[in-house]
């Protein structure tokens, strides 16, 4: 049975205990209670023992995200010293080949800036971004300052321990 089953049966059950005269059906409606309430103790169980079992799946993921991205980052390293040692062995402007493989220099141009102070304000892109900054806001909105397009949201999140 499904939670959300088992809670509208619950319901409806503690509202035909509570609209019962009768003594007799009344403890037959109580026996009916105590096995939804079983059921349903049954059914939060197990969807906490889900829940914190789809946790420690997000935990796990994001350990092996942070170990795969640190992998990454190491090859990258590999791969450029061992590009700058082939270069460097190889010798500038010189060309290598065989039947898999060539190896060539080519020609790529950058500019690098040496003083940023001293770059013609033509030379200049202007970005400009804003954020809000929503812990001053909020800050404000809980000591009843009124701030327009601003509300104080008051969530409950579920929290299992």
């Amino acid at each position: 049975m499904k939670l959300y089953e088992i809670k509208s049966k619950y319901d409806a059950l503690f509202e035909l205990y509570n609209n019962t005269e009768d003594e007799a059906e009344r403890e037959e409606i109580l026996t009916q209670l105590s096995n939804a309430e079983e059921s349903l103790d049954a059914k939060l169980e197990s969807c906490c023992r889900y829940l914190r079992n789809l946790e420690a799946n997000i935990d796990s993921i994001e350990t092996e995200l942070k170990r795969l991205k640190a992998r990454q980052v190491s090859l990258e390293k590999a791969s450029r010293r061992l590009k700058n040692y082939v270069g460097h062995n190889l010798g500038f402007d010189k060309t290598w080949r065989n039947d898999l493989f060539t190896l060539s220099w080519r020609r790529s141009e950058s500019v690098s800036v040496d003083n940023e102070r001293m770059v013609p304000a033509a030379y200049i892109r202007e970005s400009l971004s804003y954020s809000i900054d929503k812990d001053l806001a909020k800050e404000k909105l809980k000591s009843g300052e009124i701030i327009p397009g601003l509300s104080l949201l008051v969530k409950k999140n579920l929290q299992l321990k």
